[in-house]
């Protein structure tokens, strides 16, 4: 579609949640030819670009600041874990990949950072949840309470917070060429105490 204001083609975006793919195909997929086939399911559509979300928690490639989805998982059993780990040990990073392939079919390559991740935060024991969020429960919008969701966000009023999320934003900047970086803070969208925000 064409925007008559700018005359500048606009399209579809898609946003890949970081589990989405690797929940929802079988071993078998966890391939070159696999992955390459999810971005070419939108070639000669309008979609452009592609938001790809590397990471929440945890991270769907090998991190060097955070933990993967397979760290200290070992005894988790289920397509998430095993697809993510399998794809790493056969040396294959889905993001450099799915950019490649985006620049090869003419899609424009996003990442797209989850800025607080909650999910399964009324299960603290969660395989889901890294060691920053399990061992700081000091680090959260409300310390103490039980409550899930919104009271267990990260309070980025704290420096250690925002350290420790730039250095991820750093580190997908350093190790893939995306076209863009989005710093989603919608998906979650509590990041300080309670009565705390406009200040």
């Amino acid at each position: 579609m064409q925007s008559e204001e700018s005359g500048k083609s606009r399209g579809l975006i898609i946003n890949w949640d970081c589990t989405e793919w690797f929940v929802t195909r079988p071993p078998e997929e966890m391939t070159v030819a696999g992955l390459q086939a999810l971005v070419d399911q939108y070639v000669g559509t309008q979609v452009s670009p592609i938001f790809f979300n590397p990471t929440s928690q945890r991270t769907a490639y090998a991190s060097n600041v955070r933990e993967s989805f397979w760290d200290n998982n070992e005894e988790v059993d289920n397509s998430l874990v095993r697809n993510t780990r399998l794809l790493h040990e056969r040396g294959i990073d889905p993001y450099q990949v799915w950019i490649a392939r985006c620049r090869e079919k003419g899609i424009s390559p996003w990442l797209s950072m989850r800025m607080n991740d909650l999910h399964n935060t009324d299960d603290p024991d969660s395989y889901i949840h890294n060691s920053f969020w399990r061992e700081h429960p000091e680090y959260r919008r409300v310390p103490g309470s039980k409550r899930p969701y919104g009271d267990q966000a990260l309070d980025y009023a704290i420096k250690d917070v925002r350290d420790y999320q730039m250095a991820a934003v750093r580190e997908l900047l350093e190790r893939y060429d995306p076209d863009g970086l989005e710093l989603d803070w919608m998906r979650s969208f509590y990041h300080f105490k309670p009565g705390h925000e406009k200040q």
